[in-house]
């Protein structure tokens, strides 16, 4: 959005994956110097009418957006808006020193990096890793390779697969992050929790983030994980940075 002048006073995107049946997920903000003129309530009221625009289409979904927590304006918006309260997350993270070390796997484990062959069972231990989490759902494979493979940043290198006795049962991939790295997936499938791989998984992310000269390393939790994987990360040496509160609207 431009001012009168022809600077960039706010911006705004929205994402929806007909194929997931997920909500409409959107963000904006607005220049500190314009805040006060309804800026914001343009902002809202652009995604309202994107998802009235695509719902004869797409069928009826919601809406989801997601602020600091210390934004008190964009809250009371939002509230006035219909929006609800009705998740919080925290974004972790750790400066890197440059020698971080993966250590070893756990016994029986086998942490190696993705081939052009493990495309399906990736998306399959990722789809069974997330199941039944909050905000989760299912993504078709076609999908989950738009969103990675056919990204033009797709880099390979950055996907690790974790095996146990022969079979890969956690994954991981972090994508690059300004001057650092940001690990966009862990996860590892319920029967094989409790072994340690999530932890080798995001200590072998931090390595090679760090191998390759990024100096600092975020990713995002949910704070009502029930896996154990805040007190991982915390294990691994991140620590919160921000805390996040999603908003959600259901249209009618």
């Amino acid at each position: 959005m431009l001012g009168a002048e022809g600077e960039i006073v706010a911006y705004v995107f929205a994402t929806r994956d007909p194929g997931t049946g997920g909500p409409l997920s959107w963000g904006g903000r607005v220049a500190p110097a314009f805040h006060g003129l309804g800026i914001g309530g343009a902002l809202v009221r652009w995604a309202e009418d994107l998802a009235i625009e695509r719902a004869p289409v797409e069928g009826v979904f919601g809406l989801r957006t997601a602020i600091s927590n210390l934004d008190t304006p964009a809250r009371e918006l939002l509230t006035a808006s219909g929006y609800q309260h009705v998740r919080n997350g925290w974004d972790m993270g750790a400066d890197l020193i440059g020698d971080e070390s993966a250590g070893d796997p756990p016994d029986g484990v086998v942490v190696r990096r993705f081939t052009d062959a493990d495309a399906y069972t990736w998306w399959q231990v990722h789809e069974a890793a997330f199941a039944g989490h909050w905000g989760m759902e299912p993504t078709p494979y076609g999908s989950f390779a738009a969103e990675w493979f056919d990204d033009e940043h797709w880099d390979p290198s950055r996907v690790y697969l974790a095996e146990l006795d022969g079979i890969v049962v956690g994954e991981s991939a972090w994508v690059a992050n300004g001057d650092g790295g940001y690990v966009a997936t862990v996860g590892v499938v319920e029967r094989a929790r409790g072994r340690g791989i999530g932890f080798a998984l995001v200590r072998t992310a931090v390595a090679d983030i760090a191998s390759r000269g990024l100096r600092d390393v975020e990713l995002s939790v949910d704070t009502g994980n029930e896996t154990g994987a805040i007190a991982l990360y915390e294990r691994a040496g991140l620590e919160v940075r921000r805390e996040i509160h999603i908003f959600e609207r259901v249209l009618r």
